[in-house]
């Protein structure tokens, strides 16, 4: 909490589109997944540690000094996990959709549900089977939708709509960074553009 505290006008500000802050927003992006990926899995296995440690129901006093605790630290972790996805909110506004950003956006909201599910445990009583088969499923789930949803239609519906707005287009990544599932999305999308943006897609479409 002392570090979400210190760092709270970086975690949820845009420091990239402060002049001079030195930061760019792929750094702004990027820094820290992988330690927060860490991070939020240590502190799982840590409570759970915890819990599992305290097995009398009984013990009210006991079950408490773990409780709060595990809930103020899981409520830090989403508090990270929320601004990591705000970052990348940022970054789609400053630079357009891919693939990628989507597939990370969804991690980090599988990851807050998983920490969702065990804090209703830590509270009502943790089962560790339970609660691994809640997680898996979940998992499972988000995987199915990924596999069977076309994340590239709606990634190439998502830059249009962005260039209406902002006027930007990349059209290198729509045609040779998406699958040939974008394409019918694309060529509807066509009418839509102004020149050059609608020749130049054009051309690379055929």
């Amino acid at each position: 909490w002392l570090f979400v505290l210190l760092q709270l006008g970086y975690l949820f500000g845009a420091s990239p589109a402060v002049a001079g802050s030195g930061v760019t927003f792929a750094q702004y992006a990027h820094r820290g997944f992988g330690e927060l990926t860490i991070a939020a899995t240590l502190s799982a296995l840590l409570i759970i540690a915890a819990n599992q440690n305290v097995r009398t129901r009984a013990d009210a006093a006991a079950r408490r000094a773990v409780t709060w605790p595990a809930l103020s630290l899981l409520a830090a972790v989403a508090c990270i996990l929320v601004s990591a996805f705000h970052r990348i909110t940022l970054y789609e506004d400053a630079y357009g959709y891919t693939t990628m950003r989507v597939y990370v956006q969804a991690y980090l909201l599988l990851a807050f549900a998983g920490l969702a599910v065990l804090a209703v445990h830590v509270w009502s009583g943790l089962d560790v089977r339970r609660l691994a088969r809640q997680v898996m499923t979940g998992a499972l789930a988000t995987l199915a939708i990924l596999v069977f949803w076309n994340a590239d239609a709606w990634v190439a519906q998502a830059n249009i709509d962005r260039y209406a707005v902002t006027g930007k287009i990349d059209v290198p990544y729509l045609t040779d960074g998406l699958s040939l599932d974008a394409y019918p999305t694309l060529v509807q999308a066509l009418p839509r553009l102004a020149e050059p943006a609608r020749a130049e897609l054009a051309l690379a479409l055929t």
